[in-house]
């Protein structure tokens, strides 16, 4: 069994066990909890920054002067401008659907683009409402 069909199914019980409403995020098989709940805006859900970058294990910089996040992961580098959604992988501009933008003062960023861009696999599994990330070998 695909260890993303593990970590969803455990999430879905877990949901109905706990009543826990709202987008669930798992990493590499385990349930991150950040601080500001996953989001879905325009169709694309939204995750804190520092919360899937830390469980990537890569390097997370902050630039409150341009307004800009940058995650660095394996020589990949993946900068987003807040509220706009143009975004640079490796300097290269990307148009994102959605920008990153300041939710209850986290900085929550379009999780499919971010892991993949980081050459990871990201599903979503709409029975337990959960976005299952998880490291390419």
């Amino acid at each position: 069994m695909p260890k993303t069909w593990m970590a969803t199914r455990s999430s879905a019980s877990c949901t109905k066990k706990s009543g826990k409403t709202g987008v669930n995020l798992f990493i590499n098989g385990d349930e991150t909890i950040p601080a500001v709940a996953p989001i879905i805006r325009d169709g694309s859900t939204l995750v804190p920054f520092r919360a899937i970058a830390e469980a990537l294990r890569a390097e997370v910089v902050y630039n409150a002067a341009d307004h800009t996040v940058t995650v660095t992961r394996d020589g990949i580098s993946v900068k987003l401008v807040l509220n706009s959604k143009t975004a640079y992988v490796n300097g290269k501009t990307v148009k994102l659907e959605v920008s990153a933008t300041v939710v209850k003062g986290s900085t929550v960023v379009p999780v499919r683009f971010v892991s993949e861009a980081l050459d990871s696999t990201v599903k979503w599994e709409p029975v337990s409402q959960s976005v299952v990330i998880y490291d390419n070998p």
